[in-house]
Formats: structure tokens, C-alpha cells, sequence
């Protein structure tokens, strides 16, 4: 039989065999498109009852033009959802295909979503604070625990070290960092040189949590150099990147994968340190020899109030990198915003912050720890800086149950979004809630209780505030009383958020050594 023979007995098989291939493709699409227009018109009509820019608004050139901005990291989602809080209430609802968020900017929903424990942190968010593209990052920290009943236990043991006693111990430790700090810029203070001050607060930040919280030695403020000051930026860019692109954990490009495995080293480094400072740590105890009382001695001391199913070697590594990630990041960010708008803007704040500066430090060397309360002006250019400048931009919930608020239903198995950056910028809580005014905390009023929450409020405040507040006081004093800055020109005044929220150039400034 010839080739043409046994092709023209095979066709109608052949045809057959294609014929039922495209078949159950085509029927196989078709299933799952009539399957997922079913599931979709579900998930959509559960939230039609609220307001907000429907899902065929984010198909228009001008929402397409603000996603890409948000995305690039050019334009802050806040800006966003002030703007559509202004347009749709204080509570509205946005689609992202099946994710769906309910974003809440009320003083009513800050009570109802965090000052009470009922409602868990958002399964979804959280859960790559725990695995940073497949790597364990923060795993069950007090940042990233869901189970508010373990976290309890654990907040409970740890926040001792965390107490106004022993932050008060550690003002030397404060001032000494501060010192090495100031040592390094002298170096600089040519008023030519250009001085990044978000890559040098993050340094002795840095210094400082390690040396508190963990007392081990970086070596960072001798060198300038450290691979942990990487790491900590890697793996909270990644947050931010997988927020506004989150096909980045899956894609098979080359430079994507390259990625993919630096946040992976980074991770390693972290959690490989933490692991090798807290065996030694146990070491040291176990030889009975006297250890400090500080973070990782707390931590350490958990284990014997915790059963091995709550808290591991690796809870406590995962808390150890909590600590020492959030540590430096928010302090950091926290004054570097604040030099951007007292140099860029503010020059009469500016010249009222060094006279107080002046009045309570004088020519002593260190800050006391007695000094700190005198400082009130000083606090409340800290605290407008929070206002506007929040680190985190906000905090998820899920709700557990069917919710009402403001006579708004917000259905169970909600992802909640408290934007704590738009909350702070309505006019609703802050008369002229644009404009940059620390005398607005002078005389705080009873309202903004609920609605200036820049390290949470209730039972999950963020246990590091006082630490933070105390940090960014001794090192402003020391850098006010030292140096005189001039912010360089053609500088963005702009922030981007990339896991938290920072100056887009980092505050470049020059300085001349201060003349007394």
C-alpha cells in the first residue's frame, strides 16, 4: 500500500481524532468562561450595595494612567484612595478581578476594624509578610501572627523589653550610635559633598536595633557597608513590587528570576543571622553567664512559657527578623521625611525645632533621658510627620461576620483596608489636613484619637513606638546641634512606597559642621 493509499484509509480517523481534540478544547474554554462569568457576577453582586469605581472604571484612560503610576511607583495609592474617599464616603469598595477590598477611612471604622481583637489580621496580605516568594521571611511574627490568641501570649512575654524602664538603660546605647553617626558625616561636612540621609539614618538605625534590641555588633557605622542594610531594602521593595505586580512571583523571565532568587539570599542572610545571635545567646545561658535583659533574651524566654507547638527555634527567628527589619525602617523613613519638608518647606518650623533644641540640650554632649519630655515642639513635628508621612500606609483586616457600619453592610470574609494615610489627610479629621502644621498637636483635641493611628492603636499598636519616638528624638537632636543643612536643588519632593513609605530621592542635603 502506497503513502497516498494509507493516508486516504487514516483521514477520516485523523479528522475524527482532530475533530474530538478541538472539540473538548473549545468546550473546556467554554466551561470555564461561563464558570468564571458565574463566579465573578457572584463575587461582584455581593458588593454592589457599595460604592466605589466599578470594575469597567478601571478600563478608562485616566484610571489606566493612574494604575501605571501606582505601579512604577511614581504616584502613592493613598493619593488614590483620599481622592475616591472624597468622591464615594468613608467607606467604598474596590475590584481587582476576584481580590476585592473594602476600604474604610472613618474614626468609626478604626474603633470597629482595630481597637477590638475580633476581627483578624487579612489572610491574603499577611501571608507574604510570612513567605516572601516562597521563602520564609517574618513567618508568624508579632507583625504577621493571625491567631490573636497566640500573639496575646507572646506580645505579653516580649513587651517588657520594650518598657520605658529599660529604653531608659539604653540611652547611652541611643547616644553612643548617634555619636558614630555624627563621626561619619564630619567626614562629609565639606558643603560640597552631597549626603543621602535615608541611606545614613538607615545605617544607624540599623546600628541601633541591633545593638538594644540584640547587642551584636554590625561593624556598619565603621565601614559604611553592611549586607544587612541591603537585605532589609531588597526584601521590602519586594513587598512593595508584589503588591502592585504580583505575576513577578511567577514569571519565567530571566531578569524576573534573578530576583526572585536575590529576595530569596535576602531572606537566608536575615533569618540565618537571627539564627546564629539567638543559639549563641542560648549558649551563653546554658554556661550560666550573665546576658543582657534585652529583645532576644525576652524572645529566648518565651520558650519556656510556650509550648513547642506555639513558639520554635523558628517563631523565635521569625520575630527576631520582625524586630530587626521594623526596627530600623519606620525611624528611618520617619526622620527622613521630616528633614525633606523642614528643609524643602518649612523653614520657620525648622527655626523653632533647633531654638527648642538649643534651649533643653544646650552644650551637653548627650541626650538625657530626662530631656525627652521637654522636648514637646520637637514631638509634635514628629508626630505632623507621621500624620502626613505614615511609614505604613495601612493596615487589613478580614472581617469574621457580617459587619454593619454607618449603616453600611460589609459582608463576612471581607478584606478591610484602614488606610491610615487617607484617614490622616481628610478634612473630615484635620482642619487644612494638607498643610503641614505641628502646632496643630500643641493642643491636640480629643478626635484625633481615632484618627492618627501611624503605628496602629488598640491591642496590635506596634510594640516598638516609644523605642521609635525616642530613636528619632536623640538623633535629630544630635544632628540639629551639629550640622547646618542645605537641601540640594532639582530634587523630587515626591514619595514612593515600596513596602513602606519613603522619599523618592532620599533626601539629598549638603552640611557644614555647626558654629557655636
Amino acid at each position: 500500500m502506497t503513502a497516498l493509499q494509507l493516508l486516504s484509509a487514516c483521514a477520516p480517523y485523523i479528522l475524527r481524532v482532530v475533530g474530538l481534540t478541538v472539540a473538548v478544547i473549545f468546550g473546556t474554554c467554554l466551561v470555564f468562561v461561563v464558570a468564571w462569568t458565574v463566579y465573578m457576577y457572584r463575587v461582584y453582586n455581593k458588593y454592589r450595595h457599595l460604592p466605589g469605581p466599578k470594575v469597567a472604571h478601571f478600563y478608562s484612560g485616566h484610571v489606566m494612567n493612574v494604575a501605571e503610576g501606582v505601579r512604577s511607583g511614581k504616584l502613592i495609592f493613598g493619593d488614590l484612595l483620599v481622592q475616591w474617599c472624597q468622591e464615594y464616603g468613608p467607606i467604598f469598595v474596590l475590584f481587582f478581578f476576584t481580590r476585592v477590598l473594602v476600604v474604610v477611612c472613618s474614626p468609626e471604622g478604626v474603633k470597629e476594624f482595630v481597637i477590638q481583637a475580633k476581627h483578624p489580621k487579612d489572610r491574603i496580605s499577611y501571608t507574604r509578610l510570612k513567605m516572601l516568594v516562597g521563602e520564609r521571611f517574618m513567618g508568624t511574627g508579632l507583625v504577621s501572627e493571625r491567631d490573636h490568641g497566640v500573639w496575646s501570649i507572646r506580645r505579653a512575654i516580649i513587651d517588657p523589653a520594650f518598657h520605658r524602664r529599660y529604653l531608659k538603660q539604653s540611652m547611652s546605647q541611643f547616644n553612643r550610635s548617634s555619636d558614630l553617626m555624627i563621626k561619619r558625616l564630619l567626614g562629609k561636612a565639606d558643603g560640597v559633598a552631597e549626603v543621602t540621609m535615608l541611606d545614613e539614618l538607615n545605617k544607624v538605625t540599623l546600628d541601633v536595633i541591633a545593638k538594644v534590641s540584640f547587642s551584636c555588633e554590625l561593624d556598619i557605622m565603621v565601614d559604611g557597608l553592611s549586607p544587612f542594610t541591603d537585605a532589609v531594602r531588597v526584601t521590602l521593595d519586594a513587598l512593595g513590587s508584589l503588591n502592585r505586580a504580583p505575576w513577578l512571583e511567577y514569571s519565567p523571565l530571566k531578569a524576573h528570576r534573578e530576583r526572585r532568587k536575590q529576595i530569596h539570599d535576602c531572606c537566608k542572610l536575615l533569618r540565618s543571622f537571627g539564627e546564629k545571635c539567638i543559639r549563641e545567646r542560648l549558649a551563653a545561658i546554658q554556661r550560666g553567664e550573665e546576658v543582657p535583659a534585652d529583645t532576644l533574651t525576652y524572645i529566648i524566654n518565651a520558650t519556656g512559657q510556650l509550648s513547642h507547638n506555639y513558639y520554635s527555634m523558628q517563631n523565635m527567628v521569625d520575630d527576631f527578623v520582625t524586630f530587626f527589619v521594623a526596627g530600623q525602617e519606620t525611624t528611618a523613613n520617619l526622620l527622613t521625611s521630616c528633614f525633606l519638608e523642614l528643609l524643602g518647606k518649612q523653614p520657620e518650623v525648622l527655626y523653632r525645632l533647633k531654638n527648642e533644641v538649643e534651649s533643653v540640650i544646650g552644650d551637653k554632649n548627650d541626650v538625657a533621658f530626662e530631656d525627652l519630655p521637654k522636648l514637646e515642639y520637637m514631638t509634635a513635628v514628629l508626630k505632623e510627620t507621621l500624620r502626613l508621612y505614615p511609614p505604613a500606609g495601612g493596615t487589613l483586616r478580614q472581617t469574621v461576620e457580617e459587619v454593619y457600619l454607618n449603616n453600611v453592610r460589609i459582608p463576612a470574609e471581607t478584606s478591610v483596608l484602614i488606610s491610615i494615610y487617607a484617614i490622616s489627610r481628610l478634612e473630615e479629621h484635620y482642619t487644612d489636613a494638607l498643610q503641614y502644621d505641628p502646632d496643630r498637636f500643641m493642643h491636640q483635641d480629643e478626635h484625633i484619637l481615632f484618627s492618627f493611628l501611624p503605628f496602629s492603636l488598640g491591642p496590635r499598636m506596634c510594640i516598638g513606638k516609644n523605642f521609635a519616638m525616642i530613636e528619632a528624638k536623640v538623633l535629630l537632636c544630635k544632628l540639629l546641634t551639629s550640622f547646618d543643612f542645605s537641601l540640594v536643588p532639582d530634587q523630587s519632593f515626591d514619595m514612593v512606597t515600596h513596602g513602606t513609605l519613603r522619599p523618592t530621592d532620599g533626601c539629598k542635603v549638603t552640611l557644614k559642621p555647626k558654629i557655636n
